[in-house]
């Protein structure tokens, strides 16, 4: 009986029961369903509801251990590196003056400019070809940026390519004269916290209530707002002596030693007692000078107030020396509306080579960093320009022998006398005296030879390089900063376009400091006056063509001659590195 129900109600579908369930399930798909339990029907909500089996894992219990293993591996090195970098970052601003920072920023620029050029200049340009006085002009603004907010270092390597800048575009040579004045300067907290620390008083107590909180200018090594400026310089001076043991290492240029002198020097930059004690020296020396010392002021230093990080200094107002407008401008003598000093670029580019001679050639204490911003020009009552000579922290000394094989040298290239040349050469270790008569006097070089392979003009470069630096051990260092100062001081004859034979001047200098030498004879003395007369009358024949329209200076003539054979030594590597020029 109960088989045959059970089978009826399964058979007919018009039964009560399925039809409720029927109803049901559609209502409730998932809560409800019909379903057959023996000899019963049941609603499937007295059931527990039948659940999903995964499928049993085949990862044995040892390589669950080994992944968690990893697991824990992988945190603890994302932890440890996440910790290094923020130890690294407080190292590297607190302990080791920022040196990471600055280098990744100028890493990261030159990236960025190379990239720049490489996509939208050359011969197949892949983003696109962009009008290349644009690409000048933000690339330019790039560097410079990165050169002022890095300051230091930068700064100086900045202030000597404006100098020496004519072969860049025009773009570069307008960034880079601002150098002189845009140093990155510090808050004036920082100023506050240096004197409190150097002096154990305010600013107001040492100084009164009139200091000026935002500074005239800012220097590039050395100023009072930078106090963490002998850590930072150290730093950046360490990472040029390395480049500098590489590259001697590497190569047949004798470098070595020359990275540790530049090094040393530059770190007296840092100290403010020894730029005292320079600015006190060079100030006798030109007062003890009549022929100087009414052309050239250097601005009293008040000891009492001065440290080795707090310099205080005698005010001096003037205008740049590459403030051609002014300097040159008309005069008003009433003092209303002045457009100028009207004063002469001849009387002043003489007097400037003529301090600078004197350093080399008679007292033998040289200023090695006389860049445009660190010499005023002012009007004296007389109407004569005067030149104010600041930032003393940098200066070479030369032995009387190193002063005088230095003029000897300068005499006999002038003169054309080889055996002097040959002479002084040998004493400073260079095995030819080419070289260095090349560089000064921009003399066009040998043809090199046609079938010379890029690997041969590499070598060729190198050997060129080693033979100016010289043995090591004999090479005089000191020449690394002289010829800094000779170009420093070549670049503001040109910016003037030449008003005044520079090589004569400095030639005749260099033989009146020699003129008590007992060796020179009086047929070697008329050979010298004939040969400084023939170079007067190529400068003249020079300024005459310039005022012809026929000619661009003495000085731009020089430096053509120097571009020229920048260019050689460039084209020379270019095999090499299979640099692409770009397309016209």
């Amino acid at each position: 009986m109960a088989s045959r129900l059970l089978l009826k109600a399964v058979a007919s579908s018009s039964s009560p029961l399925i039809r409720q369930a029927r109803i049901s399930s559609r209502v409730q798909p998932l809560l409800f369903h019909p379903t057959v339990f023996s000899k019963y029907i049941v609603p499937s909500y007295l059931i527990s509801p039948i659940r999903h089996v995964r499928p049993q894992s085949t990862i044995t219990e040892p390589q669950k251990k080994k992944l968690r293993w990893y697991w824990k591996l992988l945190i603890a090195l994302g932890a440890t590196a996440g910790v290094t970098t923020g130890g690294v970052l407080v190292a590297d601003r607190y302990y080791m003056g920022g040196i990471l920072t600055r280098s990744l920023r100028a890493y990261a620029t030159i990236a960025q400019v190379g990239v720049d050029y490489k996509m939208h200049s050359g011969k197949n340009p892949k983003g696109g070809r962009v009008p290349i006085d644009e690409l000048h002009d933000r690339n330019a603004a790039r560097v410079c940026n990165m050169i002022k907010t890095n300051g230091g270092i930068f700064l100086k390597i900045g202030q000597a390519i404006a100098v020496q800048g004519a072969a860049l575009p025009e773009a570069y040579q307008r960034e880079f004269k601002n150098m002189f004045d845009d140093a990155s300067q510090e808050s004036w907290s920082d100023v506050q916290a240096v004197i409190k620390e150097e002096f154990g008083a305010s600013v107001s107590d040492v100084f009164g209530d009139g200091v000026e909180k935002e500074p005239r200018a800012s220097a590039s090594i050395a100023q009072v707002q930078r106090r963490n400026l002998a850590q930072q310089a150290s730093w950046d001076l360490w990472t040029f002596k390395v480049l500098c043991d590489l590259i001697g290492r590497t190569t047949d240029i004798h470098i070595q030693g020359i990275g540790d002198y530049i090094m040393n020097n530059i770190m007296k930059e840092t100290d403010f007692e020894n730029e005292a004690a320079n600015s006190m020296r060079i100030a006798e020396l030109v007062k003890s000078d009549p022929d100087l010392n009414k052309r050239v002021y250097i601005p009293q230093v008040y000891t009492e107030l001065t440290s080795k990080r707090v310099l205080t200094s005698e005010w001096i107002h003037g205008a740049k020396l590459w403030d051609r407008d002014i300097i040159t401008g008309a005069h008003n003598p009433s003092g209303e509306t002045s457009a100028g000093m009207g004063l002469k670029e001849a009387d002043i580019m003489t007097t400037v080579i003529d301090l600078f001679s004197s350093q080399m050639f008679k007292w033998g204490f040289v200023h090695c960093d006389p860049h445009p911003g660190n010499m005023f020009v002012r009007r004296v009552p007389s109407g004569k320009p005067q030149i104010v000579l600041i930032d003393h922290g940098l200066y070479v000394s030369l032995s009387d022998k190193l002063r005088r094989q230095y003029a000897r040298f300068w005499k006999s290239l002038l003169t054309g006398d080889q055996k002097g040349l040959e002479e002084v050469s040998a004493a400073w270790g260079m095995k030819t005296a080419d070289a260095w008569a090349d560089t000064f006097m921009s003399r066009e070089k040998k043809p090199e030879p046609i079938d010379e392979t890029p690997e041969e003009k590499s070598q060729r470069a190198i050997s060129e390089a080693s033979a100016f630096f010289g043995e090591e051990g004999l090479y005089p260092r000191e020449l690394i900063f002289l010829e800094r100062n000779l170009a420093l001081v070549q670049g503001s004859n040109r910016f003037y376009d030449s008003p005044v034979n520079r090589l004569g001047m400095i030639g005749r200098s260099a033989m009146l400091n020699l003129r008590d030498d007992s060796e020179v004879t009086f047929a070697q003395a008329m050979s010298s006056r004939w040969a400084m007369f023939v170079l007067d009358a190529v400068f003249y024949f020079s300024r005459w063509k310039q005022y012809m329209g026929w000619g661009k200076g003495f000085e731009n003539e020089l430096k053509e001659a120097e571009e020229r054979m920048a260019q050689e030594m460039k084209d020379s590597m270019s095999g090499l590195w299979e640099v692409d020029k770009e397309a016209e």
